[in-house]
C-alpha cells in the first residue's frame, strides 16, 4: 500500500506539473483569441459575451500565475475550475483535450474542498486522515468514465471491430513525431492491439464498481504505457500529458486503497465530511450518473429525442456544463477515412508562400511551429476537411464552420504581423489515403495541392472559388450534419 505522505508529495509535484501546462495552454489560446472563441469573438452579437471571456481568460492566466508561486496554495484552484468552465465551454473546438483538461481543474478544486490541510494533519499525526485521497477517488471515477465513453465509440465502429483501427492511427501522420507503423503491420499484432485497446478503456470502470481497488492497477498500466507511447512519438501536447497525470493518480489511488473497493471507500467517509464536501460528493456523482447513461445511446438517437422533447437535451447537456464531460469520440471512422492535412498560402511577390504551417507536405506535424500549441490547433484539419466537404455536397458552409474558418484566418493575421491578409489566399491540402495505403498497398500521399482560392476583404468577409471539382477524390465518411454538442 502507499503511504499518505507519499502520495500527497506526488500530489504536489503532479500539481506543478499540471499548472506549468494550463499557463501555457492558457497563454496561447488568449493569443489566438478569435480563433479558440471563433463563434464568441466574430460574433457581431455578442460583444458583451466576448469581453466577459477575454475577461475570464485573463483572469485564468493571473490565478495560474499566483497558484504556480504557491503563494495561495490550492485556494485558488476552486476559481480555475469555475472560469476554465465559463470560458472554455464556449471555444470553437471543445474536444478531448479540453475534457481532460476540465477534470484535472476539477480535481485541483476538490483537493482545496476535501484536502486543504493534508500536510497539517500528517505533520501532526491526526486520524484518521483517510479522507484526504477523497480527490484522487473521484478523479479516478471521472478518468474511467471518460475511457469507458472512447470504448463505446470505438465498439460502435466498424474499423475497430475489424481490428484494424490501431494499424490507421499508427499510419495516420498528421499527429506523428516518429513514424513507428512498422509494428502493427501484422494484422495479428494489429487485432490484438486494437481488441486489447478497447478493454482496458471498457472495463476500468466495472472493476471499480465491482472489484478492490488493486485489480484497477492491470488498466492503469496499460493506459499509462498507450500515453507515454502519444507523448513520445506523437503530438498531442497537452492532451497526452493531461491524459498522463490522470492515469497516474489512478494507479496511486488503486495502490493507496488495494484491498478496499473505491466506491465503499468513498461512501464509507461520509460521516466525516462537511456539508459542502458531501454536496460536492453527491453532485459529483449525479453527474456521472448522467454521463455514463448517455454513453449508452448514439449520437444520432440523442439529437433525434432533443429536438422532439427539448428538455432531455438540457439534461443531457449536464456533465459538460458541471465537470466538461463530453462524449468521447476519437479515432474511429471521422478521423481515419482518407483524413486530410493542409496548408493556407497567400501570393507574395508574384509566387505563393506559407503564412504559418501547421504540416508539412506529406501530412506530418510542422513541430518547428507546433511544438507548444494545443491539440486542438492540429485539430483544425478536421474543421477544415468539414468545410471542403460542405462546398463539394452543398456549395456552401454552415454559418459555424464559416466563423470558425474567419478566425483561424484572423489568428493567421496576427501570427503574421500583416496590418491585413493578402487579398487571395490559397488553401493546400494533401488527402491521406490511408485506406488505399493500408488495404491496397498504394503509395501514401506526400505532397499537397491547391484546391480553393479564399478571396479576404478588409473585414474578412470570405468568398470562395472552387479550383477542381470534386474538390475532394478520397471516399470519406465524416459526419458533418452531426454535431457532438452546440457551439455556445
Amino acid at each position: 500500500m502507499l503511504q499518505i505522505d507519499t502520495l500527497v508529495t506526488i500530489r504536489d509535484f503532479l500539481n506543478f506539473f499540471v499548472t506549468i501546462i494550463l499557463l501555457n495552454k492558457f497563454w496561447v489560446s488568449f493569443s489566438a483569441f478569435e480563433f479558440v472563441w471563433a463563434h464568441v469573438a466574430l460574433n457581431e452579437n455578442k460583444s458583451t459575451e466576448t469581453r466577459i471571456v477575454k475577461a475570464g481568460v485573463l483572469l485564468l492566466l493571473s490565478a495560474c500565475i499566483c497558484h504556480l508561486t504557491t503563494l495561495f496554495g490550492y485556494m485558488l484552484t476552486p476559481m480555475i475550475f469555475l472560469l476554465y468552465l465559463g470560458t472554455f465551454y464556449r471555444a470553437s473546438s471543445y474536444g478531448l483535450e479540453d475534457i481532460y483538461c476540465s477534470v484535472i481543474c476539477g480535481y485541483l478544486a476538490l483537493i482545496q474542498v476535501f484536502a486543504f490541510n493534508s500536510r497539517v494533519e500528517i505533520s501532526e499525526n491526526i486520524a484518521p486522515v483517510k479522507y484526504i485521497v477523497v480527490p484522487e477517488a473521484l478523479l479516478t471515477i471521472a478518468m474511467c468514465l471518460i475511457f469507458f465513453s472512447a470504448a463505446g465509440e470505438k465498439l460502435r465502429s466498424g474499423l475497430w471491430r475489424q481490428g484494424r483501427a490501431v494499424h490507421y492511427f499508427f499510419v495516420h501522420p498528421k499527429f506523428r513525431k516518429l513514424n513507428i507503423s512498422f509494428i502493427t503491420e501484422n494484422k495479428k499484432i494489429s487485432t490484438a492491439l486494437s481488441y486489447a485497446m478497447i478493454l482496458i478503456q471498457l472495463l476500468p470502470i466495472f472493476c471499480l464498481i465491482f472489484f478492490p481497488a488493486k485489480f484497477l492497477i492491470v488498466f492503469g498500466v496499460g493506459l499509462t504505457l498507450f500515453t507515454l507511447v502519444l507523448i513520445v512519438f506523437f503530438h498531442y501536447y497537452v492532451l497526452a500529458e493531461f491524459c498522463l497525470a490522470g492515469c497516474v493518480i489512478m494507479l496511486l489511488t488503486s495502490m493507496f486503497l488495494w484491498d478496499e473497493n473505491l466506491f465503499f471507500y468513498l461512501f464509507g467517509q461520509v460521516a466525516t465530511l462537511s456539508m459542502l464536501q458531501l454536496t460536492a460528493l453527491y453532485s459529483f456523482f449525479a453527474v456521472c450518473c448522467i454521463y455514463f447513461i448517455v454513453n449508452f445511446f448514439s449520437e444520432h438517437f440523442i439529437d433525434k429525442l432533443s429536438k422532439n422533447i427539448p428538455f432531455i437535451g438540457h439534461f443531457f447537456k449536464i456533465p459538460r456544463l458541471v465537470l466538461g464531460l463530453l462524449r468521447v469520440g476519437v479515432y474511429t471512422e471521422r478521423h481515419l477515412s482518407n483524413p486530410i492535412a493542409f496548408d493556407i498560402l497567400a501570393n507574395k511577390k508574384g509566387s505563393k508562400a506559407a503564412i504559418f504551417t501547421l504540416f508539412r507536405d506529406d501530412g506530418s506535424p510542422n513541430l518547428r511551429n507546433v511544438f507548444l500549441l494545443p491539440t486542438a490547433f492540429l485539430c483544425s484539419a478536421f474543421k477544415i476537411h468539414d468545410i471542403l466537404i460542405q462546398l463539394d455536397t452543398e456549395a456552401k458552409v454552415k454559418a459555424q464552420d464559416y466563423l470558425y474558418l474567419k478566425g483561424y484566418l484572423r489568428y493567421l493575421q496576427r501570427f503574421s504581423g500583416f496590418p491585413r491578409l493578402p487579398g487571395k489566399l490559397y488553401l493546400w491540402i494533401n488527402e491521406l489515403n490511408l485506406y488505399g495505403h493500408i488495404e491496397k498497398n498504394e503509395e501514401l500521399s506526400s505532397s499537397m495541392h491547391p484546391v480553393l482560392e479564399i478571396t479576404a476583404d478588409e473585414q474578412l468577409d470570405l468568398d470562395f472559388k472552387v479550383l477542381r471539382r470534386p474538390i475532394l477524390s478520397g471516399v470519406t465518411k465524416r459526419k458533418y450534419r452531426v454535431s457532438r454538442f452546440k457551439v455556445n
